[in-house]
């Protein structure tokens, strides 16, 4: 099965989730570990703002803030088509915990933490 993950991981960068339908803590902590290798941002931190803002929990909801990350979800659509490309694939559920990390990355990479309490 790790072959079949690092073969999937090859075609689409960051792509940690196990063949079932669930994403387990094996699986984000994996894709944190890629997204903050990737784009060049402090696991640590990273890591950090996420414990803070959901504690890993990837359905959070805090008012107009959903997911790992805690984005905003009137501005998710607009984040995840500038974060996009085609070989990213990203996913538009504000749940998908792949795409909330690589959001959160490329973001933190271009911008900083400032737009996370919590950083």
């Amino acid at each position: 099965m790790r072959l079949a993950l690092l073969l999937l991981a090859l075609h689409r960068p960051c792509s940690f989730n196990s063949p079932t339908p669930a994403w387990t803590q094996f699986d984000m902590q994996q894709t944190a570990v890629c997204v903050a290798d990737r784009w060049s941002i402090s696991l640590p931190k990273l890591r950090s703002v996420i414990d803070c803002e959901s504690n890993w929990y990837r359905f959070a909801r805090n008012g107009d803030y959903r997911g790992l990350a805690q984005h905003d979800k009137d501005y998710w659509p607009e984040r995840v088509r500038h974060a996009d490309n085609p070989m990213l694939e990203l996913k538009p559920s504000i749940y998908n915990p792949r795409t909330q990390l690589i959001v959160t990355a490329k973001m933190a990479a271009g911008a900083g933490w400032g737009a996370w309490a919590c950083a």
